[in-house]
């Protein structure tokens, strides 16, 4: 992926020249055939047809290549003079493009693990300003807001501190506030919770609200005793079964889909059973996360040894989301739910043999 990202910078570098820009001081005139490759009906058709507006195509165009090449170097080390070539570009635009930009140039400068957990922030923060201009140092400060907002609490304050352009210091003070009246909203449903009996299938935590039952598995002798007490728990239904990581996006974009599928549909023997990984997380995370999006069904936190040994038992080895159907029948089925966005009620009942 690298040589072919590099191999597109080589071509940007060539066009820069040509327009009397900073090169990367590589003479290869390929950039109009790979602006061309790349989107021919909006770059060749609207520079054509659109002239005086060449200039805003070419920066837009840019500024997303110039995230694909800070992408090819997550984890590594960039050369300084392609470093230069892309801090020096300047998006002109609010768009996918320019926020792909600064997204994947704040990944790229975070993604190599130069500090200390406990000094991570800090060093961070240090590090974009030592390396950006204080307005885009700013901004890509408020792109650590997201991957701080389970400590907000202590990591809010320190980012905000260190933001100097008063329109960041703004969106950063904002989102703190935004972030803290959520946590409010989440301590008051926990406030109501109920303690759950004791059950086979984990430690029981609390009863929310909304109808979620919480458990935490940290041990099970037996997995395949574990399955059976599941499945015994809730007679005469079926069970979805959902693999999830508190930091994996796109098993927190499917669960809402489910919460949908689950409250239009009530009247249907499921059972909706959502199993969380330890890895990458706490339990206080995975209560946020639920308590945040309100998902009604079985959530148990389990240690992650035992999700794999799940996972293997289940013949549903793979990433996050995954998965699992036992059907009104008993039956296990592995590959029938890819996603829960594409279910409704007509598909989920063929799914569980209703």
């Amino acid at each position: 992926m690298k040589n072919l990202l590099l191999a597109a910078l080589m071509c940007c570098s060539s066009y820069l020249s040509a327009q009397n820009l900073s090169p990367v001081a590589i003479d290869d005139k390929k950039m109009d055939a790979y602006l061309g490759g790349r989107k021919p009906a909006t770059l060749i058709i609207e520079i054509k047809n659109l002239p005086d507006y060449g200039w805003a195509i070419k920066n837009e165009t840019l500024s997303e290549f110039y995230g694909l090449i800070s992408v090819a170097y997550w984890n590594n080390d960039m050369p300084r003079q392609v470093f230069n070539e892309i801090n020096a570009h300047h998006p002109f635009f609010t768009s996918n493009g320019s926020a792909m930009y600064y997204n994947y140039l704040d990944i790229y400068v975070v993604s190599k693990k130069r500090f200390k957990k406990e000094e991570a922030l800090v060093g961070t923060i240090k590090l974009f300003d030592s390396l950006f201009t204080q307005q885009r140092a700013d901004v890509l400060k408020l792109f650590l807001l997201e991957s701080e907002k389970d400590s907000y609490a202590r990591s809010y304050p320190i980012i905000i501190n260190s933001i100097k352009t008063s329109w960041c210091k703004e969106i950063a003070a904002t989102e703190l506030t935004k972030v803290d009246a959520n946590q409010k909203r989440i301590d008051s449903l926990f406030a109501l919770s109920k303690k759950l009996e004791k059950a086979d299938i984990g430690t029981p935590l609390i009863r929310l609200p909304f109808d979620a039952s919480l458990y935490q598995l940290d041990t099970v002798a037996n997995i395949d005793d574990f399955i059976v007490s599941l499945k015994s728990k809730f007679p005469n239904k079926a069970l979805i079964i959902d693999f999830w990581a508190t930091w994996c996006v796109p098993c927190i974009a499917d669960l809402p889909y489910s919460k949908t599928l689950h409250e239009k549909n009530k009247d249907l023997p499921i059972e909706y059973i959502y199993l969380c990984t330890s890895s990458g997380s706490s339990a206080q995370i995975w209560k946020n996360r639920i308590g945040d999006l309100q998902i009604p069904g079985i959530h148990i936190y389990v240690n992650d040894k035992i999700i794999s040994r799940l996972k293997t038992a289940l013949n549903a080895e793979g990433g996050f989301p995954t998965y699992v159907v036992i059907d009104i029948n008993g039956k296990v089925n592995q590959t029938k739910i890819t996603r829960m966005s594409a279910l409704d009620r007509a598909s989920v009942k063929k799914t569980v043999g209703l």
